[in-house]
């Protein structure tokens, strides 16, 4: 008898320190999320902090306690956790495609590269990935492949206004004058704020360098 109620304390202390567990994971939580409404990232990785010692097996805590380092500019702190949150989940998308931010911030395109790469792989809709990939080629100096990637996007969001401007320099580059002038067009279509510009303007902002090495002919 005296074995039972052993057995019985034990499971009910199990039970209620298991429960305590959780109400204070839930807690830490609520709290960090309450900080991050209010521009306190700070103290809303702190909470995220103690809300990982109860559960350090919980991916999207170490994605989200990474989105609030990189608001306080701990790029590394950031880039760390994103990658903890990957080897916890390893169809974690988005914290693919926020490292290869981060990477592509710093300068670390390859890197960034690989991120975006993954995270279409396993997100193949994710227009900004594309985007990215795009810039990423761009820099370095992959135009025909930036080109591809610009595409991709614009065909999956027509409305990925940055794409089109981005593309209307790459063509620029490859001399695809027309196709340039086109995508710069568009990019101003989807700018209400821009729609003053005149089409002379529009020539001398994207052909600036043709223009000054008097490679592109226009009648003004």
């Amino acid at each position: 008898m005296q074995s039972i109620n052993s057995n019985y304390s034990l499971k009910k202390y199990i039970f209620n320190f298991s429960f305590s567990k959780s109400y204070k994971f839930k807690v830490y939580i609520n709290e960090a999320i309450s900080k991050i409404e209010k521009n306190d990232y700070q103290e809303a990785v702190v909470n995220y902090t103690k809300a990982i010692e109860i559960n350090s097996q919980a991916s999207e805590i170490y994605f989200q306690r990474g989105n609030a380092k990189r608001k306080i500019d701990d790029y590394s702190g950031t880039i760390s956790d994103y990658s903890r949150a990957i080897e916890l989940d390893p169809n974690f998308a988005n914290a693919y495609f926020e490292r290869a931010i981060v990477r592509s911030n710093l300068g670390k395109n390859f890197e960034a590269f690989n991120d975006c790469l993954a995270a279409i792989d396993l997100k193949p809709n994710l227009t900004e990935a594309y985007f990215l990939a795009g810039n990423l080629k761009r820099k370095l100096g992959c135009h025909k492949e930036a080109l591809e990637f610009y595409n991709i996007a614009i065909n999956k969001n027509p409305d990925c206004k940055d794409a089109y401007f981005h593309r209307a320099h790459v063509k620029r580059i490859l001399e695809d004058f027309q196709g340039a002038l086109d995508d710069y067009k568009k990019y101003i279509e989807l700018n209400p704020d821009l729609e003053m510009i005149s089409i002379n303007e529009m020539i001398r902002t994207l052909f600036r360098r043709e223009l000054r090495l008097a490679k592109f002919q226009c009648n003004f």
